[in-house]
């Protein structure tokens, strides 16, 4: 393993493992004036910032749980009241975010992704949900029904968070792609030498994208025109974030960015002595950020770049799993847990362990913070006074509840031998879901504020950690394979 790091192991093993049979977002059409959180990162610029969020700060608990599902999850978006997510093998789900119901369920029929790391958030905008696979297409999906609007064929696979905007879906193969979002129809194709596989942001009609050769682009979401680049001297692995002013970027060999919007020259710049695999949240005043390979995770000033506080990272985690997300003063981080943050003070409120590693970065949304799990789960955080609720939501959503099951049942009956796997036994007495049966709300043990871990620190030790659960498992296969080859029984 000299020379290779976490995430190119990961990928490379998940890959190998997949193909083996072994199995170990700002991009909404709008302004919200509601708590949504539309895909990575929330919205069009990927701030991962939600005013109008409230999120639990003590007395914190698990308000419903998915377990079972066919492979990792990716991360969340929560538009009205519902939570749309995907799963590795190609599934598309949609459930209530007060109760963990299932509101439809489509099959891709092609994987979307080998490992968590690498499974984009859906993006959900005008009444659509937009997924790429890993084998190379694009899907519109109907966000009340799950059925299929359009699908389309792209040059390679699309494994980066779309985003779609002002009647266009923007996404990365290996070129920079703008469709339309009503018919897939192709309107503009940005080539490069290069491969562009960081994601991208949309502000104000302009797409903003790192490429793997460290060039920062913004191009015209009109016609994919060159409007500036800027030479970030190493690749950029994460989509920016884009505020009205600047754009937060990192890069492979830990520099970390802001930029002018207007040209891309540079506001700031710092080292972080880490490589930045993930995106940055942004607030009002502050850019967090944290890495690969380094202790401790950053506050920035938004406008001078200096350090406000740092916390530190778990010495046996190393690492930052996924980008973060702000709300109501605090911090959401994944190393393992789930770890809230004074967004202030740098202070830890709580962290939330679950004896698996939380993969996805997490949506917030009014009184809930929803995340997926390594374990193949998906589950929403919240506490008594914010839990959201089945009583707010409207006839109207009812009423697409129920237009949605009975435009999928004919479908689902080919899933039912599937369909057992969204329930599983839990070790900690959660109760058992069976086939036919809806995901049930479960509750778990409260986390209170300044509750700092389940045990002890090193209970997430090796033996949970994803990392070394694939590469052994992957080690393991081979090994399998060559002692058949060499005539073992």
């Amino acid at each position: 393993m000299i020379g290779l790091s976490r995430r190119t192991a990961l990928k490379t093993s998940g890959a190998l493992l997949f193909a083996s049979g072994v199995y170990p977002t700002v991009a909404t059409a709008d302004n919200d004036s509601i708590a949504n959180w539309h895909s990575f990162g929330g919205d069009l610029g990927n701030t991962a910032h939600n005013p109008n969020a409230r999120v639990p700060k003590e007395n914190v608990s698990s308000h419903w749980r998915v377990d079972g599902l066919p492979g990792f999850p990716s991360g969340p978006a929560v538009v009205d009241n519902v939570v749309y997510f995907t799963s590795a093998q190609g599934e598309v789900f949609a459930i209530s975010l007060a109760t963990g119901d299932r509101r439809w369920r489509t099959s891709l029929d092609e994987p979307i992704g080998d490992i968590a790391d690498d499974i984009p958030t859906p993006c959900v905008a005008g009444g659509s949900v937009y997924v790429g696979s890993k084998n190379g297409k694009l899907y519109s999906l109907d966000a009340v029904t799950g059925n299929e609007n359009w699908s389309i064929s792209t040059s390679s696979g699309v494994t980066s968070p779309v985003a779609a905007s002002d009647g266009q879906v923007y996404f990365i193969d290996d070129g920079v792609n703008a469709v339309e979002a009503d018919s897939g129809e192709e309107k503009w194709r940005f080539d490069e030498e290069f491969f562009f596989e960081s994601g991208l942001g949309v502000t104000d009609g302009t797409v903003y994208v790192g490429s793997s050769e460290g060039t920062m682009y913004a191009l015209s979401g009109s016609d994919g025109s060159v409007v500036w680049t800027t030479d970030l001297g190493s690749a950029v692995m994460a989509p920016p974030a884009v505020t009205d002013e600047a754009v937060y970027v990192g890069t492979e060999n830990g520099d970390f960015f802001s930029l002018s919007r207007s040209d891309g020259a540079p506001n700031w710049t710092t080292e972080l002595d880490q490589d930045i695999i993930t995106s940055p949240a942004v607030s009002s005043s502050r850019v967090f950020i944290g890495g690969e390979g380094q202790s401790d995770f950053y506050a920035f000033d938004k406008s001078s770049g200096s350090v406000e506080w740092t916390a530190n990272i778990s010495e046996d985690e190393e690492s930052v799993r996924a980008s973060p997300a702000v709300a109501d003063g605090v911090v959401f981080i994944t190393q393992g847990d789930l770890r809230a943050i004074d967004a202030e003070t740098g202070q830890d409120l709580w962290r939330y362990p679950r004896g698996d590693f939380i993969s996805s970065s997490p949506a917030v949304v009014d009184g809930a913070v929803v995340v997926g799990n390594w374990d193949h789960s998906v589950y929403a955080l919240s506490n008594g006074e914010l839990a959201p609720s089945a009583s707010t939501e409207t006839a109207n959503e009812t009423e697409t509840e129920t237009e949605a099951s009975e435009q999928t049942e004919t479908s689902e009956q080919t899933e039912t031998s599937e369909e057992t796997t969204t329930s599983t036994n839990q070790s900690n007495g959660d109760a058992e879901q069976t086939s036919g049966q809806e995901p049930q709300s479960t509750s778990e043990d409260t986390v209170n504020r300044g509750f700092l871990t389940n045990g002890e620190e090193g209970q997430l030790g090796a033996l949970s950690d994803p990392y070394v659960l694939t590469v052994t498992g992957f080690a393991l296969s081979v090994a399998g394979v060559l002692h058949s080859m060499l005539g073992g029984q």
